[in-house]
């Protein structure tokens, strides 16, 4: 379907967790791009999809005892933030094993995520992020999915600079254990998720000041 007179990116596009079939479960990656695919006309994330993309296989793992819920209270388990976000930290880093590159392709992502939602949910204060978390939770509607990539990524990010990567794990190891995002957190971290989110919204609100002036 690649269209050789249209400029804009070829994406490389993919998928990765877990599925049932015939009574089996089993982890799946796809990857798939255009077949006139080559990286001069690749956007700027091709590199990190497949490490992305299996960063959601080892989710389902964690996520095993949800997936038969339905699909809102799903989300309610393991909001897109988190899905979403921590697949752009591990996905970027593990690839890119580089820090000036991570930071500048997470850079790149928040950057076009607030273009996306700037007549929806500018974002000019600590509350305004804060309410903007509370909405990337969910996949809907579109603005949100578009910008629960980069803020999840930049809250995680922040929860694992803050608290070390065993506060991260705990999370993850929770979601199998509790169908509730918010008691997770609480048990996770001793505090209320609002409060969690108040905390982080100072680091996210300077870098989203940093990457819109910049």
């Amino acid at each position: 379907a690649w269209d050789s007179n249209n400029p804009q990116m070829i994406f490389l596009t993919g998928g990765g967790g877990y599925w049932e079939a015939a009574g089996v479960t089993k982890g799946l990656l796809s990857l798939a791009t255009s077949s006139a695919a080559y990286p001069e006309r690749m956007n700027f994330e091709w590199a990190t999809v497949a490490s992305h993309e299996f960063t959601h296989i080892i989710q389902g793992y964690f996520f095993r005892n949800l997936k038969n819920l339905p699909d809102e209270q799903y989300a309610a388990a393991s909001p897109a933030n988190f899905r979403e976000g921590n697949a752009i930290i591990f996905g970027y880093i593990v690839s890119l094993q580089n820090l000036g590159w991570y930071s500048d392709m997470l850079d790149r992502n928040l950057f076009d995520g607030l273009n996306a939602i700037k007549t929806w949910m500018p974002v000019k204060t600590e509350s305004n992020v804060v309410s903007l978390l509370e909405a990337t939770e969910k996949f809907s509607p579109n603005q949100a999915q578009a910008v629960a990539y980069s803020i999840g990524a930049l809250f995680y990010e922040w929860v694992i600079s803050k608290y070390g990567f065993e506060k991260f794990y705990d999370v993850a190891k929770g979601a199998a254990s509790t169908a509730n995002y918010s008691q997770n957190i609480e048990k996770s971290f001793g505090v209320p998720k609002e409060t969690l989110y108040k905390l982080a919204a100072p680091y996210i609100l300077k870098n989203i000041n940093r990457v819109l002036n910049s």
